[in-house]
């Protein structure tokens, strides 16, 4: 049945009487017809005007109610509605205005589930046809300021909305979905699903096979980091492998690198792609390749395929993988003495330090033993809360003209009552890295493969160490910063070459930020853009790239309670650093217990244990780690820093040398 008004509208139609609603301006016209003069053509000009001013005063009187009643049943925080609270998110810098962020992030989250009518309204913001010309106009010209506000800008701003809501915002899944077909808000769209989390994921599977959607990029990182059960998801990412669009292949490899799950399957699946055409594939697979320790058997070869490929980059993130295999990538050494010969200064000097690397001992993923072909042994000391020890074996090393290693926690480095030792450090050149900020045990005890922090949370400690060992360093390290000399004008040529534009010549300069590879840092410098890209010639790059960017400034890393498993020493070559322990043999690192302890070990039988190692290894103590610490506290009277300087004086007789770490683990070519 049709209801009698349509069928009435249809009848009218039929006439030639199209029925239409009024709207406000036509009721408007038809109050001005009325009152108009009948004889409007001898009007006087002035009523004409008058007229004129009337109209535009009714219609803003108009619009101002319609505003009015819109904004009315807006929901409000604080007695300011939601528009006013976006517009102020919209404008807001995060990183300058992060007060008024935070308080915007309240008011939406506060609005909640009151604000979602509006801002889905937002969502489905159309530009008629004469305001879009308008824009075009206005943005062709800069006589006048002023710019209309466009449905974009509406769309953005809901969706900035939707990202503070998280889940709440569930229920516009389908209007974000929409949005994945439009190009300038798919990527925010697609954004907004990931926030949403476990509710969206069916329509994130299902929009990742559809070519249409804009920003499928995007989906791999949401499929890997929205919560819950990621394995019934892990099909979808190896599909996403084969996914004609390359960033979605490289998406999918960065993620399945993360997860780090089910290696016989993922491993097998991004082994082909070492050889994909895509640059940024094969430099994401490489990298993924490299967190999957647990098969080396599989990673290795397909990582010695990557030091052949003819990018730079791929060549360098094949090494630094490599490097985390330790003794592991034995079945690399061709492919790694091919490197070493090359005319990259960079490559070669990466490839030679694998190749020492392989002469080193290792454990669950760390090195506990440097190479035995010279007489030469690491001393480590690890401080916490004491020091007693300090001054007696810094003075004991000066003597020798010996230099060591210490790693502290965040806690040491932070005690002004060590300030002292700290200059000392620094000063005379010893090398400072980190031991756990908090001093926090990893790992259980017990159950060595049971992880006691995530991953995050490791993260968070060891960034946190370094940081105060910079700040350490910015306060008390009074060596002369070292003068870089001018480049050279074919350094200069090859800088321009590369990344197309000229680099000053008074200060080594730093590439953009996507021009530098992860792990290494830059040195900060002044450049002229030269609004054209570098072509990447590889050829020219060795002898400015050296001196362009600096390693990591900590390449080691020993764990608190020298006790660690495979998964810290992953996460810490995720961080561009070695895990380093201890040569066991000795009961040096027994120094530490009291006399009241079960375990205790007086500083005469650890002195008796380092020699008797000495004489019974085949290699003597060349490439031993030996563990000491800076103190042991009132609990023990029997410190064993009183015997250091002998055990020196006896070591020294026998013709070892104490070095740094990095100087036991780095080829001479490298230092």
């Amino acid at each position: 049945m049709i209801p009698d008004a349509c069928r009435r509208a249809d009848a009218r139609t039929r006439r030639g009487k199209r029925f239409r609603p009024k709207t406000p301006a036509t009721v408007l016209h038809e109050v001005l017809a009325r009152v108009r003069p009948k004889n409007s053509e001898n009007a006087n000009p002035v009523n004409k005007c008058g007229k004129v001013v009337i109209s535009l005063i009714a219609l803003a009187v108009l619009a101002a109610v319609f505003w009015g009643i819109v904004r009315s049943r807006e929901p409000r925080y604080q007695g300011k509605p939601l528009s006013t609270w976006l517009r102020a998110l919209e404008s807001a810098i995060p990183d300058e205005d992060e007060g008024r962020v935070i308080e915007e992030y309240q008011a939406i989250t506060a609005m909640g589930t009151n604000a979602l009518p509006c801002l889905i309204k937002k969502l489905g913001a159309r530009d008629p046809a004469w305001k879009t010309a308008l824009g075009d106009l206005l943005d062709k010209q800069s006589v006048v300021d002023w710019r209309p506000r466009m449905a974009w800008q509406e769309q953005d701003t809901a969706l900035q909305a939707f990202s503070i809501l998280g889940e709440t915002a569930a229920p516009a899944i389908p209007q974000l979905t929409a949005l994945l077909t439009q190009p300038h808000a798919a990527s925010a769209a697609a954004w907004s699903l990931i926030v949403i989390g476990p509710p969206a994921l069916p329509v994130l599977r299902e929009a990742l096979t559809n070519r249409n959607i804009y920003g499928r990029e995007c989906i791999p990182f949401a499929l890997g980091h929205i919560a819950g059960d990621k394995r019934p998801r892990l099909p979808v990412l190896l599909d996403s492998l084969r996914d004609p669009d390359p960033s979605v292949r490289s998406a999918a490899v960065q993620v399945l690198g993360i997860l780090q799950m089910e290696e016989d399957t993922v491993v097998p699946a991004l082994v082909p792609l070492i050889r994909d055409p895509d640059l940024l594939v094969r430099r994401q697979t490489v990298r993924a390749l490299g967190r999957f320790s647990r098969r080396p058997e599989l990673v290795v070869p397909a990582l010695a395929q990557g030091l052949d490929d003819p990018n730079w980059f791929v060549r360098h993130f094949s090494l630094v993988a490599l490097a985390a295999f330790g003794p592991d990538a034995r079945e690399a050494l061709p492919a790694l003495e091919k490197a070493a010969g090359s005319s990259d200064e960079n490559i070669r000097a990466r490839a030679r330090r694998i190749i020492h690397r392989l002469q080193c001992e290792m454990w669950n993923g760390g090195i506990i033993r440097g190479p035995k072909a010279t007489r030469t042994l690491a001393l480590v000391f690890t401080g916490h809360e004491f020091a007693e020890g300090g001054e007696t074996i810094l003075d004991a090393l000066q003597r020798h003209q010996g230099r060591a290693s210490f790693f502290l926690t965040g806690d040491f480095l932070t005690n002004k009552n060590f300030d002292p030792l700290l200059r000392r450090m620094f000063n005379e050149n010893h090398l400072l890295g980190p031991h756990s900020d908090k001093h926090l045990l990893y790992c259980s005890w017990e159950k060595e493969r049971e992880t006691l922090v995530t991953q995050e949370q490791f993260m968070t400690d060891v960034r946190n160490n370094r940081e105060k060992i910079r700040s350490a360093a910015d306060r008390l390290d009074e060596r002369p910063d070292p003068e870089w000399p001018p480049l050279l004008p074919h350094e200069l040529e090859a800088f321009r070459q590369r990344y197309g534009f000229r680099a000053a010549t008074n200060h080594p300069p730093a590439p953009p930020q996507s021009a530098a590879p992860a792990g290494l840092s830059t040195n900060a410098a002044m450049i002229e853009p030269s609004g054209k890209p570098g072509a990447a010639r590889d050829d020219l790059q060795p002898p400015i790239f050296r001196r362009m960017h600096s390693e990591p400034e900590f390449h080691y890393f020993l764990p608190a309670y020298e006790h660690y498993n495979r998964e810290i020493a992953g996460w810490t070559a995720q961080l561009g650093m070695t895990l380093i322990n201890f040569t066991p043999g000795t009961r040096s690192n027994a120094d530490y217990t009291g006399e009241a302890d079960r375990n205790f070990v007086s500083s005469q039988v650890i002195f008796d244990s380092i020699l008797k190692k000495e004489r019974e290894d085949p290699h003597g103590l060349n490439g031993f780690i030996l563990l000491l610490h800076l103190g042991a506290g009132p609990g023990r009277t029997d410190k064993f820093h009183h015997r250091f300087g002998e055990l020196l004086d006896v070591l020294a007789a026998k013709g070892y040398q104490f070095v740094r770490v990095d100087e036991l683990l780095e080829p001479k070519e490298t230092q």
